[in-house]
């Protein structure tokens, strides 16, 4: 399942809002500084100076 951010889905280099959460299986992502992982899944999401910098499974 590929996360989201306001029902958009990402990919790298897509300008986010530093404190938008993505969303994976419809519930927020863990943060963990600029990581984010999913609770379901092995999909990780790494922000970067406002842009998504990856999303890896």
């Amino acid at each position: 399942m590929a996360p989201t951010v306001h029902g958009v889905e990402l990919s790298p280099g897509e300008e986010v809002d530093d404190r938008d959460i993505p969303i994976c299986h419809d519930e927020p992502m863990a943060r963990a500084g600029d990581l984010f992982s999913c609770h379901q899944c092995p999909t990780v999401v790494e922000y970067d100076d406002g842009l998504v910098f990856d999303i890896r499974n």
